[in-house]
């Protein structure tokens, strides 16, 4: 399963088996996509408010989606590697992961990063992006500017590697939000870079099992989702505020997004008889649960403008 933010134009996109769903904060369903040519398995939304997801096994591997019609076309080619899909987008330029190409709207080859980075992934509020790996040896992170120039790497921290990234996400002042594993596989970890890749902040919180997804909020809070059951708050110093179960054991949060303004997470919840979005508020109460059809993917929302 694939998890991403979204940068969307007051609505949540929900990838759900073979088709997306739309919806407004509140969680009232505002439109859907017709049956897609293959599962969806990761979205990304431009400034416009128009979604791009990646659709495995079809055709075309980048599709867009209009936000106000929710009407579908293919832009950009290329069969998505299983387990791998990642492609993602900002405002009709996207990126594929293998060989980490950059596309122009009309599918021409902007550049070629030359590296070959893994499907986890991060778009800047400049248009840069940063990459990792998702191995078991060991991963680096990288920034490249809007033009593919390279810019940094983490690779390690106090002599441990990083490892087995999750999921990444960043925010308008530049820093980089990352859930893995530092040294041991037994350590689930939270990981925070400034917008240089430096000064980074390393929680390894005595209670949790594999962090899944991580989110943010104005106030520099940090949202983090586990495998099994639980959502946690951490102040901007990595202080944890609470940590509330959203179900029950066999309940795995497998994506979250936090809408920056308020501290609202949304959390897609992959549970034993169904899939859901369920919203929390800032302070971990649940206000909504809604069952969703299909198998949830991934979910996206508005957390800053961005521009390329």
């Amino acid at each position: 399963l694939q998890k991403k933010s979204g940068i969307g134009h007051g609505n949540i996109y929900v990838a759900a088996g073979t088709k997306v769903q739309q919806y407004n904060y509140d969680l009232n369903l505002t439109g859907e996509t017709g049956t897609l040519a293959g599962t969806s398995a990761s979205i990304q939304v431009g400034v416009t408010g128009d979604a791009y997801i990646t659709v495995a096994f079809a055709p075309f591997s980048v599709y867009k989606i209009d936000k106000d019609t929710m009407n579908v076309t293919p832009v950009g080619t290329g069969q998505v590697v299983q387990n791998r899909p990642g492609a993602f987008a900002v405002d009709d330029t996207y990126y594929y992961p293998d060989d980490t190409r950059r596309f122009l709207s009309n599918g021409n080859l902007d550049y070629q990063f030359g590296v070959n980075e893994d499907r986890i992934k991060a778009v800047y509020s400049d248009g840069s992006v940063a990459f990792a790996g998702d191995s078991t040896g060991g991963d680096r992170i990288r920034k490249y500017n809007a033009s593919g120039v390279f810019q940094w790497e983490f690779v390690d921290y106090m002599g441990d590697l990083w490892h087995s990234s999750r999921d990444m996400r960043t925010d308008a002042a530049g820093n980089l939000y990352v859930v893995g594993r530092l040294g041991s596989f037994s350590t689930p970890t939270i990981l925070r870079l400034d917008v240089n890749g430096a000064n980074p902040l390393v929680l390894q919180p005595a209670t949790g099992s594999w962090f899944r997804t991580i989110g943010y909020d104005n106030s520099g809070n940090i949202y983090v989702g586990e495998r099994d059951e639980y959502l946690s708050k951490f102040n901007s110093s990595g202080v944890l505020q609470w940590r509330e179960s959203i179900g029950v054991s066999s309940d795995d949060i497998e994506s979250l997004v936090v809408l920056p303004s308020t501290g609202d997470t949304y959390a897609l919840v992959d549970a034993i008889d169904s899939n859901y979005i369920r919203k929390f508020n800032t302070d971990g109460q649940l206000v909504k649960s809604i069952a969703i059809d299909g198998n949830g993917q991934d979910i996206g929302i508005k957390e800053f403008p961005v521009t390329t």
